[in-house]
């Protein structure tokens, strides 16, 4: 396959038609503005005031732009995901490929006739590295000569050579396109394909566990019924070896889950601590910074590991309902599961309004200590030595105290609930086991509802727990989560070239310019008057 890259490359003056065809092609939400005018020294090929048109026109049309060096040996692998403009330098000028990365399926090519094409990474390498492959090549032939290689092996050596010549030399300049951080969470998580991965980690879970009920059944048959056929028996093995590649599946989707909404979460609170206001921070000490870094830190894998255990357990308890409500009547075993999964909540309820409190004594004994080390210096110049350790002893007797309570709610949570409810489950079979009034088949079934019901509140307590500490860790950190969603206005990229230009003169003049805070009565002085 020959690529022209020159006819299928967008001149730099339309950046903007191409950040439009790849947002249009992968499904960006893109602002539908009038598309911008490039400045002269954009058309003029200035390599600076390239980057600063392509930066400023994709945050214009409301997109984000992050500029990456892209070498010869990390090309295939970089382009694999998401939409690219490439610029490369042609003898002619500097042109840019949009391009969209389809994982090992290749690249999709997106010209100016708006005809996508696929094209293989490894020919758009070797097609924008012809003429370095050339030079290398013709340097290293010579080493091969003389050597006994067959044709075909001598090939590989030395495109192995060549490979390894131009690993680190850097062949193009990139800009990968994404949605800003101010857009909606919702946005966020399609992007980084977070519903697919659930769709297919929930399905893999009940897929899995409709087995799992399947193969009690069968043991039921035997087990009650005192019968053994060979072939039940080689059905039942055939299901549990079908558990395993489920099982598998659904482990590796929960990874996938966890890693691209651990990554997600992270980058907003990172912009999110990026936009807060000097006012939103100015009066905050170092201990309450550290105690919400801590919080940012601990929010993204509590959330993430207690959501996928509440699923899980939810799934868990629905088919365990949905067993025991076989054959039974009223308020019988399922209805008894019901009304424990309400037990469990307000016990939940309960431990979540318990351990506010102690993480609030947890972290105002963080700060204290934090800023006591911090003015250590000046409290020992300027307190009297009696007053040293003042309210200490107190903090801390308060902190034990409420540690306590927590443990001791704690212990109820994943210790009385599951095992409370395979005592009361047992007790509402036995009447049926004891009168014979069902069948063996659904017995056997029942009691393996039952232990799976155990289960999964087990997980379900655990998972309210660390859904607990995770909501506490949101209402810290929510401010940085608020800022990430403030939109800043984009400006005229035009204006953004002229003035990272080295020659840009004053692009505006103001007199008698008055700053005041925000919420400050306009008749008060104001803070500062000056001339820019």
């Amino acid at each position: 396959m020959i690529v022209n890259l020159w006819q299928n490359s967008w001149p730099l003056a339309n950046a903007a038609e191409a950040i439009q065809a790849l947002a249009a092609f992968d499904r960006l939400p893109c602002r539908a503005v009038s598309l911008p005018q490039a400045p002269r020294p954009t058309r003029e090929g200035n390599i600076h005031a390239c980057r600063t048109w392509i930066e400023s026109t994709a945050a214009y049309l409301g997109l984000d732009a992050c500029r990456k060096q892209i070498t010869y040996g990390a090309m295939t692998e970089l382009l694999q995901d998401g939409p690219w403009l490439v610029q490369i330098n042609f003898e002619q000028g500097s042109r840019l490929l949009a391009l969209v990365g389809n994982g090992r399926d290749g690249l999709t090519l997106i010209p100016p006739s708006l005809v996508p094409a696929k094209i293989p990474s490894t020919k758009l390498q070797a097609a924008i590295a012809n003429s370095m492959e050339r030079d290398v090549e013709a340097s290293l032939a010579g080493v091969l000569e003389g050597t006994s290689l067959a044709k075909a092996s001598r090939q590989k050596v030395l495109r192995a050579m060549i490979d390894h010549r131009l690993k680190n030399a850097r062949v193009a300049e990139a800009w990968k396109l994404d949605v800003p951080a101010s857009a909606k969470l919702w946005t966020h998580a399609q992007r980084a394909g977070l519903p697919k991965n659930l769709v297919a980690f929930l399905s893999a879970y009940g897929v899995e566990y409709g087995l799992w009920i399947v193969s009690w059944f069968l043991v039921g048959k035997w087990a009650f019924g005192g019968r053994f056929d060979t072939g039940w028996l080689l059905g039942w093995a055939l299901l549990l070896l079908t558990l395993i590649p489920i099982h598998m599946f659904a482990m590796w989707e929960q990874a996938k889950l966890t890693v691209s909404g651990a990554g997600t979460v992270m980058r907003l609170l990172l912009e999110g601590s990026f936009k807060l206001n000097p006012e939103e921070v100015r009066y905050a000490g170092v201990g309450q910074m550290l105690a919400r870094v801590l919080d940012s830190e601990a929010l993204q894998s509590l959330a993430l590991n207690g959501g996928l255990l509440a699923l899980v357990a939810i799934v868990e308890l629905i088919f365990s309902a949905a067993i025991l409500a076989v054959g039974a009547k009223a308020w019988d075993a399922a209805g008894l599961l019901i009304l424990w999964i309400a037990f469990t909540a307000g016990l939940a309820f309960v431990y979540h309004h318990h351990r506010r409190a102690w993480t609030s004594a947890r972290l105002d004994v963080t700060q204290e200590l934090t800023e006591r080390m911090i003015g250590h210096r000046t409290r020992l110049a300027q307190q009297p030595l009696e007053r040293w350790h003042a309210g200490e002893d107190e903090s801390v007797a308060e902190y034990v105290k409420k540690s306590r309570t927590l443990d001791w709610l704690n212990t109820i949570c994943l210790g009385l609930v599951p095992r409370g409810w395979l005592i009361v489950g047992v007790a509402a079979m036995a009447p049926a086991i004891v009168s014979e009034s069902r069948s063996p088949a659904i017995l056997a079934a029942q009691l393996g509802g039952i232990l799976l019901a155990f289960t999964a509140l087990q997980r379900f307590s655990s998972a309210l727990a660390t859904l607990s500490g995770a909501a506490i860790a949101a209402e810290r950190a929510k401010d940085m989560l608020q800022a990430a969603g403030r939109i800043e206005p984009p400006g005229d990229p035009a204006i953004a070239v002229a003035a990272d230009s080295a020659s840009a003169a004053h692009l505006l003049e103001m007199r008698d310019v008055n700053f005041r805070y925000p919420h400050r009565a306009a008749d008060e002085r104001p803070f500062e008057r000056g001339t820019a």
